[in-house]
């Protein structure tokens, strides 16, 4: 019996980690748990945001000449206390930027992940608004997504551009249904 009980729990643990999904969202109300992250510069994202929104700017995933490691996105994520099974919605200046942060998210395991298609100022017409939530200098939890590396193809020579390009297209990919790999 009890080994019928650990099989279950097994098939039903594979299909819940397999289950990442990225959507595009009009009525986010529906998503009353979810968290905000705004993808705006930190000081607009401080300033004035959808109450209690995480701040992760666009310009702190690029460093150099690439975009950061995963390993320096999964301390990232982390120091946002942020939980990969946590809903997110993430909004921007523009939906590509919403996509990058979404892609890396898809990428390191994060399970829901919906992108809000309303721009900025239908958003503070439509939101309670606040102050956002800047990352801790700590971590307070570990973030524990599963690189999803099977869908990763390493390329060195990639301009940070073309790597943006590349995870963008790689999100469209998911959202129509045709998941394909993404070069980085």
């Amino acid at each position: 019996m009890s080994r019928l009980i650990t099989l279950m729990f097994l098939f039903f643990a594979s299909a819940y980690v397999a289950s990442s999904e990225i959507s595009i969202i009009h009525e986010p109300e529906k998503l009353n748990n979810a968290t905000f992250i705004d993808t705006r510069d930190l000081y607009k994202c401080k300033f004035r945001t959808i109450q209690k929104s995480k701040c992760i700017p666009i310009n702190g995933l690029i460093n150099k000449d690439n975009i950061i490691s995963f390993r320096d996105f999964y301390w990232l994520l982390s120091v946002n206390n942020l939980n990969h099974l946590d809903e997110v919605v993430i909004f921007g200046k523009n939906m590509e930027e919403a996509k990058l942060l979404a892609g890396m998210l898809y990428l390191a395991g994060h399970k829901k992940i919906y992108l809000l298609d309303m721009t900025i100022k239908d958003i503070y017409k439509n939101f309670k608004l606040g102050k956002g939530i800047e990352r801790g200098l700590f971590r307070t939890k570990i973030y524990e997504g599963e690189l999803q590396s099977h869908l990763i193809m390493s390329e060195k020579n990639l301009s940070t551009k073309s790597q943006r390009s590349n995870i963008i297209n790689f999100v469209n990919s998911i959202i129509d249904g045709t998941n394909k790999k993404v070069q980085i």
